[in-house]
């Protein structure tokens, strides 16, 4: 689940969309309309940053072709139980 939902952002980073998290979190804070309290500003200035939205798309991208690399290099694979005695 996690690889496919890095797919959807990436794709939607690489199109130019905001991923669909970001829309869900920018219209729950409209519909709060109260001013934000200064530790929330603080927080808001470290977490989201003011750079074009290529880097994130490339970096988007990157994170995914990790994932999909560590997927292929190993794989996930059930423990096997142990036999009553």
């Amino acid at each position: 689940m996690h690889i496919a939902l890095l797919a959807a952002v990436a794709a939607q980073a690489v199109l130019g969309r905001a991923c669909f998290l970001t829309l869900w979190q920018a219209a729950a804070s409209e519909a709060a309309a109260a001013p934000a309290p200064l530790i929330v500003r603080g927080v808001n200035r470290l977490i989201y940053w003011p750079l074009p939205v290529w880097i994130f798309a490339v970096l988007y991208v990157v994170v995914f072709g990790y994932a999909l690399a560590l997927f292929w290099l190993f794989p996930p694979h059930r423990r096997s139980q142990p036999s009553p005695e």
